[in-house]
């Protein structure tokens, strides 16, 4: 479990060697539940929000940043061929 300091200016934070495949934040201001659920292909989480913005991002991510310029953890594709991946996301009020 993770607790930010909202006060920052910005928060990045990137969650690696991820040992559930499942996501939950919680808004208590609004009274929102947000359970993010996703497959084996995402191997990392990403949380970020900017100070005074009414919106967060929740992303699964399946290779580190910047890893369209490096190459590092990309999954490669031969030419014709597929990946499925899935992704849920979940909202509850309370």
């Amino acid at each position: 479990m993770a607790i930010f300091d909202f006060s920052r200016d910005e928060i990045d934070f990137a969650f690696g060697q991820l040992t559930s495949k499942s996501a939950t934040a919680i808004d208590g201001s609004r009274k929102l539940k947000l359970t993010l659920d996703y497959d084996d292909f995402s191997t990392y989480l990403v949380f970020w929000t900017v100070k005074g913005k009414e919106f967060y991002c929740l992303e699964p991510w399946s290779a580190t940043r910047n890893s369209l310029n490096t190459g590092d953890n990309l999954t490669v594709l031969a030419p014709g061929a597929s990946h499925t991946a899935s992704i849920r996301l979940t909202a509850n009020f309370f």
